[in-house]
């Protein structure tokens, strides 16, 4: 493998739909910085066949993503199935590949595709109290986190980056929080938030092609929780 590859996506010549929210934000949980990121990509793009190594830094938790991930995924998919009037039904599936967007040279690597078949789903949102109507395909991203019960700003960029590139209208963050508490955070794909994405990837790629610096800014340093109060999970502060 020449240049590491966020499982199919690669990196240097396509924006990962996990990388988004480092883009768009500036600095992610673990101190990485777009800057960072981005003279990673020029590097990568000057010499495509040096061979990289994936970075061992929170390793554990990388670790107990990938092997709890399926069966997270699957609890998901049984959740939501148990919804469904006969003889509906919703299934579970894993891509071999990226989806692409190649107009913005994005890419989605999918924990897995939900597919709801016979009747949209009446999905009646614990956290909101706004009732969705889910039909077709959606994406099925899944966190495991000991610390806390929320998702954050970055799975929300992340999940919309996603939506954005497949064409869903719709997906889900299966959450493993503290206590092995297991929740499900449905979103339905943002307009307004798309825009910022693609505005900041539009942005970081001419900074990679151009081998243009971001100015020095005081990134947080604090990680960052959705704001719940306005009952729409974060996403008014995100627009």
């Amino acid at each position: 493998m020449a240049t590491p590859k966020n499982k199919f996506s690669k990196d240097g010549f396509e924006v990962g739909a996990s990388k988004v929210p480092l883009i768009v934000i500036g600095q992610d949980d673990f101190g990485n910085t777009r800057e960072q990121l981005r003279q990673n990509f020029v590097e990568i793009r000057k010499n495509p066949d040096v061979v990289r190594f994936e970075s061992k830094q929170n390793q554990n938790a990388k670790d107990r993503g990938n092997y709890l991930e399926d069966g997270i995924a699957h609890w998901v998919s049984d959740q939501l199935d148990s919804l469904c009037a006969d003889p509906g039904s919703v299934t579970f599936s894993k891509y071999t590949d990226a989806y692409r967007l190649s107009k913005y040279k994005m890419a989605a690597s999918l924990d897995g595709t939900l597919t709801i078949q016979g009747n949209p789903i009446q999905y009646n949102d614990p956290q909101t109290g706004i009732t969705f109507k889910l039909s077709g395909n959606g994406v099925c991203e899944i966190k495991t986190q000991g610390y806390n019960d929320h998702v954050t700003y970055n799975h929300i960029l992340q999940l919309q980056a996603q939506m954005l590139v497949t064409g869903f209208k719709w997906g889900v963050i299966g959450h493993l929080g503290p206590r092995l508490k297991m929740q499900m955070f449905v979103f339905e794909s943002h307009k307004q938030i798309q825009k910022k994405i693609i505005e900041r990837v539009k942005d970081f790629w001419r900074r990679v092609e151009k081998d243009t610096p971001y100015p020095v800014i005081a990134e947080p340093t604090e990680k960052v929780y959705s704001d719940w109060s306005n009952d729409d999970k974060g996403l008014t502060k995100l627009t």
